[in-house]
């Protein structure tokens, strides 16, 4: 089942490229019609990345098909095209911060100052920082 267009699988490719640890996407399947498309993104993901390590939540009671990403973060629709690159930032800056000590951006893009603003070109929403 092809899932990623060509253009997503390079961007996936790319953005993987520098990441140097594993990255947990967990995901829940509750018997929906959607199932098997959620769990061959999963599978795309973790393939094309070689970072990506698939983890199934069993015991999480969902409605439909499920990302996890931290303990936070829930995508029920595939971040697909647009919504690829803030995904995967997420998930890149959630692995790497535990939820405590972080926070998001608060301030208003492009403005932001701080380091991650600084060197991206995505709004804040799309990204943590480490608390002071």
């Amino acid at each position: 089942m092809t899932i990623l267009s060509n253009e997503m699988e390079t961007r996936v490719r790319e953005w993987a490229g520098p990441i140097d640890r594993s990255l947990t996407l967990k995901y829940a399947l509750p018997g929906h019609v959607q199932d098997a498309t959620f769990k061959a993104f999963g599978e795309s993901l973790a393939e094309l990345s070689g970072c990506i390590r698939l983890k199934k939540e069993s015991d999480v009671p969902v409605a439909c098909p499920s990302l996890f990403i931290g303990p936070h973060i829930v995508y029920q629709a595939l971040p697909l095209d647009q919504e690829l690159a803030p995904f995967l930032a997420v998930l890149a800056d959630m692995s790497r911060l535990p939820i405590e000590s972080a926070r998001m951006c608060g301030s208003s893009w492009p403005s932001c100052a701080c380091q991650r603003c600084s060197r991206s070109t995505l709004p804040p929403i799309a990204h943590f920082v480490r608390q002071p």
